[in-house]
């Protein structure tokens, strides 16, 4: 069911994480003043699935996060 689910889950939520580097993700949220939102995950966790379903798709949560946050997944 993960295998099937996964592309799904990671399409709703690829434009609202960056793929940066911890390092990059710094200097980027040095640069411009914001705050980083880290998001650890794995692939089997049921909790880390429902948040990307249903809290990381809310169009509030990703405005908020997109103003506020350099947001990225590892």
């Amino acid at each position: 069911l993960i295998v099937l689910i996964s592309p799904i889950w990671s399409e709703k939520t690829e434009t609202l994480f960056e793929k940066l580097s911890w390092k990059e993700a710094l200097a980027k949220a040095k640069k411009e003043k914001k705050f980083i939102f880290l998001d650890a995950y794995a692939d089997w966790c049921a909790p880390c699935i429902w948040m990307n379903q249903k809290v990381y798709t809310n169009e509030e949560v990703k405005k908020t996060l997109r103003e506020k946050f350099i947001s990225i997944q590892i």
